[in-house]
């Protein structure tokens, strides 16, 4: 079943790479103030939803699908809304990225990191989240319900936060309103059969069969090797694919660990299980910046909190 395997050595570079880089990001975090570094993840976050909301609004307004990706590399993105059945004339706007999901992870993953140094969510973080449901993308909209869901839940109250979730509720409800029937109609469909769902199979289950079937299930096929027919889309797949449930239990079990103990808190990670699911994979620089962030203790200093 395993056929036309090779070894890949940027994988492997990339997988040795992974703890020695969270090192020396911990310690290049540690060296600014953290409202410092809140204030440049906003600035990254701003033109990520200047491009993603130039792109929306141009087609929106004017039918115009501004293709950055095919202007910049000749690829195109992937802006149609076949998915959508009915409203296949709708844009998926992906921003910089190929994909709307693609989109989706990397706005979680920014807004993901301001909540942790604010510990609040800002007007900011509330358009970045608006974006992820006018993707259109599953991917998006699961993230966007699961972080206003952990916000919802597992954060303290105060007046501000407070303010921040009636504004965040109000937008969310005017989105939904305004494009009731794209999310009362096909997004709402693909959730209620999401086991039947093409993007989901591949993201939960891609290639399992094949995995399973060539023996490798507790070891897993190497790490830098890559298999023709065993191909993940999702970081755990690709962890389990690479080290097999015995060793990616145990990689697992010590992240978990090292954020908790490094972070002082549980609440960092309850944020990770999305980007678990994501289409990035371990070794690549932004989980590896994300999981990083993840393992600070932002309690050390205070930053402003502001709506």
């Amino acid at each position: 079943y395993l056929f036309d395997t090779h070894f890949y050595f940027p994988s492997l570079f990339g997988w040795l790479l992974f703890p020695f880089s969270v090192i020396a990001y911990r310690k290049a975090f540690k060296l600014y103030d953290f409202q410092k570094i809140e204030q440049i993840v906003s600035f990254v976050l701003i033109i990520h939803l200047a491009f993603f909301y130039t792109q929306y609004l141009l087609y929106t307004f004017f039918n115009i699908k501004l293709d950055y990706l095919y202007v910049l590399t000749g690829e195109q993105q992937r802006m149609g809304a076949a998915k959508l059945k009915e409203f296949f004339n709708l844009i998926r706007a992906t921003g910089l990225f190929s994909e709307p999901g693609s989109y989706s992870v990397y706005i979680y993953i920014l807004v993901s990191i301001k909540l942790l140094i604010r510990k609040n969510i800002d007007i900011l973080s509330i358009i970045g989240i608006a974006s992820m449901f006018l993707s259109y993308s599953m991917t998006g909209v699961l993230m966007a319900f699961y972080f206003l869901g952990i916000y919802l839940f597992f954060t303290k109250y105060n007046m501000k936060k407070v303010i921040a979730l009636f504004i965040s509720i109000i937008i969310l409800v005017g989105i939904l309103a305004l494009k009731s029937e794209v999310f009362l109609g096909p997004i709402q469909e693909r959730l209620l059969n999401i086991q039947e769902d093409g993007s989901a199979s591949a993201r939960f289950q891609g290639n399992i069969s094949n995995f399973i079937a060539s023996g490798l299930l507790f070891v897993g096929i190497g790490i830098g090797v890559l298999s023709d027919n065993i191909k993940a889309t999702s970081a755990l797949l690709s962890g389990l694919f690479n080290m097999g449930v015995a060793l990616l239990s145990v990689f697992l079990l010590l992240s978990i660990n090292y954020i908790r103990k490094w972070s002082n808190s549980y609440f960092p990670i309850l944020l990770l299980p999305p980007v678990l699911m994501s289409n990035i994979s371990f070794n690549q620089i932004i989980y590896t910046v994300f999981f990083a962030f993840l393992t600070i203790d932002f309690t050390n200093q205070r930053i402003r909190e502001s709506i």
